[in-house]
């Protein structure tokens, strides 16, 4: 019996000797797994503008991988405002790219876990520390081709910057008045060290927590070229640098074009005038117009020119005839030929060109030119207009109509009218009392040259037939 037991004692005792180094072995591997990541980047401190190339600058996040892990998540706080800035999680990689315009301005601090196979998670890792320094970019105000022209008079200047941001300092200098001012101290031979025609204005974020990222200028900008500044104020009160200036033009839409239609998609109006005068609204600050007319389906202007401001509230001009009998094309070469300079009649007048039949189009556009120093500051161009058009009718200088009635029992007089077809006020009017011995009536209308808007096809006769009783002074 001893001898069973002592055997069934070794038996046991080996089963436990033989199972050990398994156990030892599982137990020493858990302890090799490396359970908690470690944050490797950022670090020190990232010095960059918020965008590069008009895209956003980025920050890449990275930490050392986890056995077993699947996926991460990653906490990104604020060490000024001590507010959570940033949580990714289920990131696939143990890195992350983040555009700084989502990140805090300022020191930062991260942690990251990892979501593990089983369906736990690790513990956070140790934070790690960074500073962010993103000076702000301009992006606008946006506006027509490289020179940002837009036609608002009190643009919106706007950026991109990282969170967290007190406020912004925005600086906006007059570049065309300052290069007068320039110029005029040149001339009197002072120093121009210093002078500048600007404003500064201080945006603050909301302490809701909205952020800000564009500003609208209260102040009405007369027409002319600005450069604009940005720089953020952080909550300590430190000032990143200036950002990169930007340059934009104003220059308002002339408004308000005759001939035009009322409508747009309307059919062009027409004049009924071979010479007619084109119209438009002034431009505040504009010293000339850049006036455009071209012939439906051609493909160049049929007039151009650059015509002086009048001082008034509506300015106005015709086509022109050259001194080669043409309709006057400035080409903008700096060398004036015949093409460009209007010819005169006796009185010293400028004599305008009879338009052929057909549609046209016209456009302007305002112009700033420095009186005093044309040849030392640039000129602004503004913004074209919408098209203006009408249709060129040659007018009816001369036109003779009859009418004839039967008389009519009872009626004592008759009210003729003729009415332009698709109006309502008269060209002429005429009560004619009924002669007893008459049983017709006839009249005739001649329209004199100085009243030539109307067109045979678009005449209409009409009759009416009112006693005295029951005349009235419209049809």
């Amino acid at each position: 019996m001893s001898s069973k037991f002592s055997s069934g004692q070794r038996s046991r005792s080996r089963a436990r000797q033989l199972a050990a180094p398994a156990e030892v072995e599982t137990f020493e591997s858990r302890l090799l797994l490396t359970t908690t990541p470690t944050i490797l980047a950022p670090t020190g401190t990232i010095q960059t503008d918020a965008l590069v190339n008009n895209t956003p600058a980025t920050v890449e996040f990275r930490w050392a991988a986890v056995d077993n892990a699947v996926s991460y998540d990653l906490w990104v706080s604020s060490l000024n405002s001590f507010e959570r800035v940033l949580l990714q999680r289920n990131i696939a990689a143990n890195t992350l790219t983040v555009p700084v315009t989502d990140l805090a301005q300022g020191g930062m601090r991260v942690w990251a876990r990892a979501n593990l196979l089983d369906g736990t998670q690790s513990a956070w890792s140790a934070g790690g520390d960074f500073q962010l320094k993103a000076n702000p970019v301009l992006t606008g105000p946006t506006g027509i081709s490289a020179r940002r022209l837009t036609s608002d008079s009190t643009p919106v200047i706007s950026w991109d910057a990282p969170l967290g941001n007190r406020g912004y300092q925005i600086w906006l200098v007059d570049v065309t008045r300052t290069a007068e001012q320039v110029a005029a101290a040149t001339a009197l031979n002072q120093t121009t060290q210093g002078i500048s025609v600007s404003d500064t204005f201080f945006v603050q974020n909301d302490p809701a927590g909205t952020e800000i990222r564009s500003f609208e200028i209260p102040n009405t900008l007369a027409m002319g070229r600005y450069r604009v500044w940005v720089r953020a104020q952080n909550t300590l009160g430190t000032y990143t640098p200036w950002s990169e200036p930007l340059e934009f033009d104003v220059g308002p839409q002339p408004e308000n074009l005759t001939p035009d239609s009322a409508n747009p998609g309307d059919p062009p109006i027409q004049t009924f005038q071979d010479q007619p005068r084109f119209a438009w609204d002034a431009v505040a600050n504009a010293t000339d117009y850049d006036v455009w007319v071209q012939k439906r389906g051609t493909a160049n202007p049929f007039f151009r020119r650059i015509v002086p401001a009048n001082g008034l509230g509506t300015q106005s001009t015709q086509v022109i005839q050259s001194e080669l009998k043409t309709p006057i094309l400035e080409n903008f070469n700096d060398v004036v030929d015949k093409a460009e300079i209007p010819l005169l009649d006796t009185f010293g007048k400028s004599v305008p060109v009879t338009l052929p039949d057909g549609i046209y189009d016209f456009w302007v556009r305002a112009v700033y030119r420095s009186a005093e120093f044309p040849d030392t500051v640039a000129p602004i161009f503004g913004a074209w207009s919408e098209a203006g058009s009408f249709q060129a009718v040659k007018p009816v200088t001369s036109f003779q109509g009859s009418l004839t009635w039967n008389a009519r029992p009872g009626v004592t007089h008759y009210d003729v009218y003729l009415i332009r077809n698709g109006e309502t006020a008269p060209l002429f009017r005429r009560v004619i009392r009924q002669m007893v011995q008459a049983n017709s009536q006839r009249w005739s209308i001649s329209l004199c040259p100085e009243n030539p808007f109307w067109k045979t096809s678009t005449v209409l006769w009409k009759l009416q037939r009112r006693s005295p009783t029951t005349l009235s002074e419209t049809p």
